[in-house]
């Protein structure tokens, strides 16, 4: 018997020690090909960095680190987390990914996802599109033109600084744009969200109201378009 409870002890601090292993931290790199539009299928801590060249660095326990799945195709980066046991590991599950990048034209959150730009995404057009419950995006760009919009029944908030010459939004559900901080000439604005949205136009802003949510308006915009109000917000200068 006491042989017996013996083996079994054994067993089991062999089993944590292997356990506690596969849950330490790691990181892993990759160089990538040619992309401009990344897609996150699963929950990430996502970081994007503009640079020369393209890389992809994995962060997180080395037994789920080695379940992310990563694909290239016709200049399309997608991930996804394909490890089954999070909810068994909710302390250790969080997985964070710096994008290298030497150019983006659009970035797809279809999970929870919580994205931050560590220096200025400059493009062309650069969009960024949210489907998922719940979502936060902190970026700086400098493009021609920016737009983004989302899916129900996405929360969470979007805060944007920089340049653009033209600024798209098409805001629903129970997201909240800060966009004062991103300057721009044209604004074209449709908010159906609980949200607000703050824009700073300093030429002409377009605007429907749909939602609960304001539109306030810095840069003083020399034409002011109202298109569809259905609801109770307002548009309010600043």
């Amino acid at each position: 018997m006491k042989k017996l409870l013996f083996t079994s002890l054994v067993i089991l601090a062999f089993m944590n020690a292997s356990c506690e292993k596969s849950m330490q931290i790691v990181s892993i790199q990759h160089e990538l090909l040619e992309f401009d539009t990344v897609t996150f299928n699963s929950v990430f801590e996502v970081t994007l960095k503009q640079d020369t060249f393209n890389q992809l660095k994995i962060e997180g326990a080395d037994k789920i680190v080695k379940d992310i799945t990563f694909e290239i195709s016709n200049g399309h980066l997608t991930l996804k987390n394909n490890f089954k046991g999070n909810w068994v590991y909710p302390k250790n599950n969080k997985i964070k990914i710096l994008l290298t990048t030497n150019g983006l034209s659009r970035i797809n959150a279809n999970e929870t996802c919580n994205i931050q730009s560590i220096n200025t995404l400059t493009g062309n057009e650069i969009g960024l599109v949210m489907t998922s419950k719940l979502n936060d995006a902190t970026l700086k760009v400098d493009c021609n033109s920016f737009y983004y919009w989302n899916n129900f029944p996405c929360g969470g908030k979007i805060t944007l600084s920089g340049n653009t010459n033209e600024l798209k939004l098409w805001n629903v559900a129970l997201m909240q744009v800060d966009a004062a901080d991103l300057l721009c000439n044209v604004a074209r604005i449709e908010n159906a969200s609980k949200g607000g949205c703050s824009i700073n136009c300093v030429q002409k802003l377009v605007y429907s109201i749909t939602g609960e949510g304001n539109i306030y308006a810095f840069g003083n915009p020399t034409e002011i378009v109202p298109m569809e109000i259905t609801s109770s917000g307002q548009l309010i200068l600043q």
